[in-house]
């Protein structure tokens, strides 16, 4: 009986150990956001197609150099044109907050102002000597993935004796950064055009 009694009592001390063994565990934990724990490559391209011409990304025409008063995309009035750019993640989706530096190549004219300059948005002052006139603008995307800037170009008047037509060529580079992304980038390229006739020169 002290037998069968104590090989009950293993069975039943055994299955206790068994089902304490086998009780599950639960581990709660938040899930970090797929895409930032990837690092997928950002994606940043212009979207201003109006801009665009004779094979180039950006092409304008004449000076540039006053404040838009709307969002401007005429290549060849006075006022700077306005270029917006997109990031996106690789499948398309925005990417707001993102950083995005806009950085021309850094070309002067024979007055030492740059060929082609890039503003913020809230920039209103556009002379050539203006420190809004910049090589290189860094601003944030909205909600929609989409940042916003001004582009200017050198002033062409009676007093710029370059040999006329000007045309200078070259590029701008725009990029992306964001918390979690791998930066991307994007080159365009860039023309002037002055075909002013300089009664001066």
């Amino acid at each position: 009986m002290n037998s069968d009694d104590d090989d009950r009592g293993l069975s039943r001390r055994t299955m206790l150990r068994a089902a304490a063994w086998a009780a599950p565990i639960i581990v709660l934990t938040t899930a970090a956001p797929a895409a930032a724990a990837s690092g997928e490559v950002l994606q940043v391209r212009m979207i201003t197609t109006a801009l665009s011409a004779n094979g180039f990304d950006i092409s304008l025409e004449d000076t540039k150099n006053t404040n838009p008063t709307t969002e401007n995309t005429s290549r060849d009035n006075a006022q700077a044109v306005v270029a917006t750019f997109r990031v996106t993640t690789p499948n398309g989706a925005p990417v707001p907050g993102a950083t995005v530096t806009i950085a021309t190549d850094g070309q002067r004219e024979s007055q030492n102002n740059f060929v082609i300059a890039v503003s913020a948005m809230n920039e209103t002052s556009f002379g050539e000597a203006s420190v809004g006139r910049l090589s290189s603008v860094a601003v944030t995307a909205d909600d929609a993935g989409l940042a916003k800037v001004k582009v200017s170009t050198a002033t062409y008047n009676q007093d710029d004796c370059d040999p006329v037509p000007v045309r200078r060529t070259g590029v701008i580079t725009a990029s992306a950064s964001q918390t979690g992304f791998a930066t991307g980038s994007a080159v365009l390229t860039y023309e002037v055009i002055d075909g002013i006739t300089l009664a001066s020169c």
